[in-house]
């Protein structure tokens, strides 16, 4: 192992455990229980793929490893400086773009440009479930499963591109035979289908919803702190519209200004997609 490889090593783990520590230490930094405190520990991991990936680097793509860098620079040090809605497009634009290199030139030239195209859209994806997710932690929607069924549909329709996908690959590979890697695929394909169409729908119809709020003062009946091993602690308000009670997700400031039976204004609006919604009426995600 030469020198050059041990430095990659290194610096790849040191950019690891960092990215361990800082997550483990959310509890006790405001920052770090923050989104944004979140997005900078995922960094540091983040960073060491990157450093591990070019120890390899005689098996990857040249694009792919310009393509993760640039993703890497973004996730890292430019998402803090974008809103909500320009985050969530320009991860859209990631995820596309990798999609379109991993499978199009298989399905439609009938041969692979790429021989770790795969991660185009795996490593992105991955990520933006787990961004998405934390976003969707601060709304509230009226109607309890909203986006099932596009969502469904959505996703048979990346098991069928997945299927088809990894049976070209057999059919040009002949050392991968096994049909257990194309239920597996299959399967993953559904899974990330479903959660991504699902939580960029909600996400779409929350970040360009242009509607007017209607502001309502709604009795607090509870407040709880959710706090995960990886993710930012969330805080939340529960309060009862309709005879029908609803999580509210608020800033960690507003937390310890507000006690159960105090009034706090929510915001009620229509969704761009149709799907009604509730938030903290100091929220501003566009």
């Amino acid at each position: 192992m030469d020198k050059i490889t041990i430095i990659r090593y290194a610096l790849a783990a040191v950019f690891f455990l960092t990215g361990v520590i800082l997550i483990l230490c959310e509890d006790n930094s405001d920052f770090l229980s923050s989104l944004w405190g979140m997005y900078f520990s995922i960094s540091f991991i983040f960073i060491a793929f990157l450093c591990f990936i070019f120890i390899r680097r005689e098996q990857l793509d040249l694009v792919f490893i310009i393509y993760l860098v640039l993703f890497g620079v973004y996730l890292a040090y430019l998402m803090p400086i974008f809103g909500y809605r320009t985050s969530f497009l320009i991860f859209i634009i990631f995820s596309a773009i990798g999609l379109s290199i991993s499978f199009l030139p298989r399905l439609i030239l009938k041969r692979e440009i790429f021989k770790s195209s795969h991660l185009y859209i795996e490593v992105p994806v991955c990520i933006l479930i787990i961004i998405l997710i934390s976003f969707i932690n601060n709304i509230s929607f009226v109607s309890s499963f909203p986006f099932i069924l596009p969502s469904l549909i959505i996703a048979v329709i990346a098991l069928v591109i997945s299927i088809v996908y990894h049976v070209k690959l057999k059919q040009t590979n002949k050392k991968n035979t096994k049909k257990s890697k194309i239920v597996y695929a299959a399967l993953a394909g559904f899974l990330i289908g479903f959660s991504v169409s699902y939580i960029s729908l909600c996400e779409i119809n929350v970040l360009f919803d242009s509607s007017s709020p209607v502001i309502l003062n709604e009795k607090i009946i509870k407040k709880y702190i959710q706090s995960r091993y990886r993710g930012p602690t969330v805080y939340y308000f529960v309060v009862e519209i309709d005879e029908k009670q609803y999580e509210i997700g608020i800033p960690s400031s507003l937390y310890e200004d507000y006690e159960v039976g105090d009034s706090v204004e929510i915001a009620y609006q229509e969704g761009l997609l149709g799907e009604p919604y509730y938030l903290y009426a100091g929220y501003t995600f566009h």
